[in-house]
């Protein structure tokens, strides 16, 4: 019996190793830079991540509590699209899980925020007034920037200052892309075919 409970006793004490420390495990280096935005001020949202090219990101899910996330930080993190989610922020281009972010020291480059009342001086507005054959081009506050509006027939066209296409309206029905319009509230048309 004696050599039973010794051995026992060895066999629990085996069994109870030390991992080690959280502490000295690698950091997870996640691969995607981003700039987190405070977008409070619009119904339904609070913070977004933007990516160096402009696309906003909405985090529904995976932001440790112990990770505050503030306007303005730097991050590095990586991140899975939810497929067929609904948000009633309308600011971001995907809701998504992370799967990983970090404190960085390095902010992406953002592409310029454009204020412009001529749309052939801007780039991405020339190629746009190219692909797009509007019949006037509508200027609108957005966000902490503008929103500029294609308007054409049969289809419109919404892109944020930095050239990021936001929606589509198809001819005159009503869609989310047409509300969001209507929410900016009143525009300024900056450009007119043949004007």
């Amino acid at each position: 019996m004696q050599y039973f409970f010794a051995i026992l006793m060895l066999a629990s004490l085996g069994a109870c190793h030390s991992s080690k420390p959280a502490a000295e495990e690698p950091a997870q280096d996640c691969p995607t830079p981003g700039v987190v935005r405070d977008m409070s001020q619009l119904d339904g949202c609070r913070f977004l991540i933007e990516l160096a090219n402009g696309v906003r990101l909405l985090p529904a899910d995976g932001i440790p509590d112990d990770f505050p996330l503030t306007d303005g930080m730097a991050i590095k993190f990586d991140y899975e699209v939810l497929e067929g989610q609904m948000s009633i922020c309308m600011a971001e281009s995907a809701i998504v899980r992370i799967t990983c972010i970090q404190a960085s020291g390095e902010r992406p480059e953002i592409p310029t925020c454009h204020d412009t009342t001529d749309p052939g001086s801007v780039e991405w507005m020339q190629a746009a007034l190219e692909k797009h054959a509007p019949y006037e081009v509508v200027k609108y506050p957005y966000l902490d920037g503008w929103a500029y509006f294609f308007r054409g027939g049969p289809v419109s066209y919404l892109y944020d200052c930095q050239g990021n296409f936001l929606c589509e309206a198809p001819g005159k029905m009503l869609n989310d892309c047409v509300r969001k319009v209507q929410g900016l509230g009143e525009g300024e048309v900056i450009w007119r075919r043949g004007g």
